[in-house]
């Protein structure tokens, strides 16, 4: 099943990409001799309709799934044409029309991730709510007056129940006033909130960032997992940093927005608590972290009596890492990254990333006292089957909170997601590969990362375990290092033909043949270099898997 699955894989690739070649040598007035997928023995093969006086198109499917050709009628330099076939031949049209031909291969494997990205968006029928699972401190929601809980229900006017439709205006509005609307408790409430644009990391291990307009919303809400003020009536009680309340006074709780309500609601009355403290035990000579139901009672006092959220208290500090050599212990509430106050720990992550490569700055506080401390990230392998010497950034700090998601809504709009769909995650997947050849060339991605049929046809297998949306990724990823490797200006690919037509269309006349023989050798001789290291990088993953 898996080699059906690596067949349907790299034979859909390639044959968008010689559709192309095949639609524009059509349109363009060439006759197209052979249309082949594949190579070596012929398995399958048909003519088409004769026209004229030209021989029938021949289409064929070839024994080796690993390529593809069209054969065009006068695209050999040295080839006889006479002058009755001149009007259909490859060499006697304008430099513009073979152009178009020649970069028509590339261009449908650029165009291929729109097709599928739309399909994917359009089978999305469920989808987050527009509902604030948390809020940035000091962010524009926050000062607006959205808190965690709210439900956005209008943008700009226009009715809302999905959080794609808040970003898909937020991104496209950055330091614009956007009107939006939410309810909390059966109340309505407006706000005019201006995005805020934020530099995040895309790829940290190429240094990619981007700008992204943001207003302080995340998608995914806290569990109730509390910090405990020394002092306060919840420690005189007895809970403790880090229990996990379940309950409070017999009604169940599933988020920090639920807890400080039902705190809240209590107001000025003991409060009983049911709690899930993390308790750690050897167990078969193993540490073991359970959680032990605990109930207490917590005296009245101001406002949350003295608990907070956990998220920004360190848990865990990984030995050797930055976080323990500035000082960081178990126990420390972070304060500031980079002078930013932040909502949770996958914001401080995405802080972090961001400034990978640069010194950066944290503040926290304990025991009343607060520290400030700079930092640089360090590189720590993470080698994954494709990428056996990937190394990746590390703070070394893990965060006490946890978060959930929210549960998911229909889809309202679903032809409008899958258009977003289309144009986003096409444009960061061209993104990405270009930095990516980009990185390779100028030495920032190991040459070891270069993969051929092997770990292709690995990759492609396990579509049975994945599923469908897994396939059409992974074809995504592999039609746009296709389409741009083709562009390439490497005799032999469609890159070393445009480069070829552009120095024709400078000179007035074509590189002479022999110029573009001994470019021919030299292309083939470069892809013949990648091929066979492609196959021992191949040999290494598919048979020897990752190195630690």
């Amino acid at each position: 099943m898996g080699f059906i699955y690596f067949v349907l894989l790299l034979g859909g690739l390639i044959f968008f990409h010689e559709l192309g070649h095949f639609l524009l040598a059509r349109a363009m007035g060439v006759h197209v001799v052979t249309f082949s997928i594949g190579f070596g023995p012929t398995l399958f093969s048909f003519k088409g309709r004769k026209k004229g006086p030209m021989p029938p198109t021949e289409y064929v499917i070839a024994a080796l799934p690993l390529g593809g050709f069209v054969k065009m009628y006068g695209d050999d330099p040295s080839e006889d044409v006479p002058d009755y076939a001149r009007s259909v031949s490859f060499n006697h049209k304008a430099v513009w029309r073979r152009f178009l031909i020649v970069a028509a291969g590339p261009a449908f494997n650029l165009l291929l991730p729109f097709f599928l990205f739309f399909g994917l968006g359009l089978n999305v029928d469920k989808t987050v709510p527009s509902q604030a699972g948390t809020v940035a401190p000091d962010s524009p929601a926050h000062e607006a007056g959205i808190r965690p809980g709210d439900r956005i229900v209008e943008v700009e006017g226009q009715p809302i129940t999905a959080l794609w439709e808040l970003s898909r205006v937020v991104s496209s509005r950055p330091e614009e006033a956007v009107n939006v609307v939410w309810e909390r408790d059966g109340q309505r409430l407006s706000a005019d909130i201006r995005p805020r644009l934020e530099t995040e990391s895309r790829v940290p291990e190429l240094g990619l960032t981007e700008q992204v307009a943001r207003i302080g919303i995340g998608s995914d809400y806290l569990l109730p997992i509390v910090t405990v003020a020394p002092g306060s009536p919840a420690a005189q009680a007895g809970v403790r940093t880090f229990d996990q309340v379940v309950a409070v006074d017999g009604q169940r709780i599933e988020r920090l927005d639920q807890l400080e309500a039902a705190l809240r609601k209590a107001d000025g009355r003991p409060a009983t608590l049911g709690l899930l403290r993390p308790e750690t035990a050897p167990t078969a000579g193993l540490q073991v972290t359970v959680a032990q139901p605990v109930t207490v009672t917590v005296p009245p006092g101001d406002g949350l009596r003295g608990l907070d959220s956990a998220e920004l208290v360190v848990r865990n500090v990984v030995a050797g890492s930055p976080a323990e050599k500035i000082g960081l212990r178990p126990g420390d509430q972070i304060l500031t990254v980079n002078g930013q106050k932040p909502s949770s720990w996958d914001h401080i992550s995405r802080a972090v990333l961001a400034n990978a490569k640069k010194e950066q700055t944290v503040t926290w506080q304990r025991d009343g006292q607060t520290l400030e401390a700079a930092f640089t990230m360090i590189e720590v392998p993470f080698p994954t089957q494709m990428q056996p010497n990937r190394k990746i950034q590390v703070f070394g700090a893990q965060g006490g909170g946890y978060t959930d998601a929210l549960p998911l809504v229909d889809n309202p709009r679903r032809l409008t997601y899958a258009l977003d769909q289309m144009w986003d995650g096409t444009t960061e997947a061209i993104g990405d590969t270009v930095a990516s050849i980009a990185g390779l060339f100028r030495g920032a991605v190991p040459i070891d990362d270069i993969g051929g049929p092997l770990l292709i046809g690995q990759l492609a297998a396990q579509t049975s375990e994945f599923g469908w949306e897994y396939f059409f990724r992974l074809m995504i990823f592999l039609s746009v290092n296709l389409g741009l490797i083709n562009l390439l200006p490497v005799p032999i690919l469609d890159g070393g033909h445009i480069l070829f037509l552009a120095l024709e269309a400078v000179r007035r006349r074509p590189v002479s043949l022999r110029t573009r023989q001994i470019a021919t050798y030299l292309g083939f001789a470069f892809i013949l270099v990648l091929m066979v290291l492609a196959f021992k990088n191949d040999i290494e993953k598919v048979f020897f898997g990752p190195t630690a």
